[in-house]
C-alpha cells in the first residue's frame, strides 16, 4: 500500500456461516457424521483462512492462495457497481456475496467476487459510500483543475512528433 493510502476495512470469508447457511455446507456436515467431509472442509478453511480482502481509501486488494498467493486489485475510481446477492439461508446467518463490476482490465468484464461474507449488507454500504466518494473527489480536482486535470492534454501522436523533433 502506498504511504498516503489507509486501509478501511479488512475482510475474511466465513467458513462457520457458510457451513450452516448454505446448502453445500450442510451437505458437508453431512458427510463430516460419516468422515468423509472432514479433508474436504480442513481444505475449504485453509483456502478461506488465506483469502483477504482489504478496502482501502484508493482501491480493493484481493489476497488468495495458500501455496501459491495471487494478489488483484481494482482502483476504485474503476468500479461501476456495487452487488450483493445471498440466499435464504445465507439471510439467516447474515453471509452473502458482494460482486464489484468494474471497468478494470484485470476482470476482464467479470464481476470481482467476494463470497461468503459475513454482515455483507453493511460491508456493501461501505464499499458504495467509498467509490461514490472517491468519484466525487474526482469529479471535485477535474472542475478545479488539480493533479491530472492541472494541464493541457497532448495527443499522443502529436508528443510523439515533438519528441522525434528533438
Amino acid at each position: 500500500m502506498a504511504d498516503d493510502e489507509k486501509e478501511i476495512v479488512t475482510l475474511h470469508p466465513s467458513t462457520g456461516r457458510w457451513l450452516v447457511g448454505s446448502f453445500a455446507g450442510w451437505l458437508l456436515l453431512l458427510s463430516c457424521v460419516i468422515l468423509i467431509g472432514i479433508p474436504i472442509l480442513l481444505l475449504i478453511w485453509l483456502n478461506r483462512r488465506f483469502t483477504l480482502y482489504r478496502i482501502t481509501d484508493q482501491r480493493i486488494i484481493l489476497e488468495h492462495g495458500v501455496l501459491f498467493r495471487k494478489i488483484d486489485e481494482i482502483e476504485l475510481y474503476r468500479v461501476k457497481d456495487v452487488r450483493l446477492d445471498f440466499s435464504l439461508l445465507n439471510q439467516m446467518v447474515n453471509i452473502g456475496t458482494i460482486s464489484l463490476n468494474s471497468s478494470d482490465a484485470s476482470t476482464n468484464g467479470n464481476p470481482m467476487t467476494m463470497p461468503h461474507i459475513w454482515e455483507a449488507r453493511k460491508h456493501r454500504e461501505t464499499l458504495r459510500t467509498i467509490v461514490e466518494a472517491y468519484v466525487a473527489d474526482e469529479d471535485a480536482a477535474r472542475e478545479g483543475r488539480r493533479g491530472l486535470w492541472a494541464g493541457e492534454f497532448q495527443p499522443p501522436w502529436d508528443w510523439r512528433r515533438h519528441a522525434k523533433a528533438y
